[in-house]
């Protein structure tokens, strides 16, 4: 499972997750917009950015601005979807 490479845009440099705080991989970004039944196209508009860049995050494959991720993780947070923390399924819907 690819993690993602969160960029410290001060230092250009991954980073590590601190103590407590959550890893999601692009695994789950990639389950969470599916669990919405949203396509890459719609999750960038939701988010405002391109679907390139979407692509990107859902691949883990290159390192990717904290910025970016954030905003993606907020769009999918907006629409309902829930990360949790080491908990199954890693990716649900809040209930309503």
């Amino acid at each position: 499972m690819s993690i993602l490479s969160i960029v410290d845009e001060s230092e250009d440099r991954p980073r590590e997750a601190e103590e407590g705080e959550m890893i999601i991989t692009a695994a789950h970004y990639k389950a969470a917009r599916q669990l919405l039944g949203w396509s890459q196209s719609r999750l960038a508009g939701e988010a405002g950015i391109s679907k390139t860049t979407v692509a990107t995050v859902e691949s883990g494959e290159r390192k990717v601005p904290a910025l970016t991720v954030s905003t993606i993780r907020h769009a999918l947070e907006a629409a309902g979807v829930e990360f949790t923390n080491g908990g199954q399924p890693w990716v649900k819907l809040r209930k309503a």
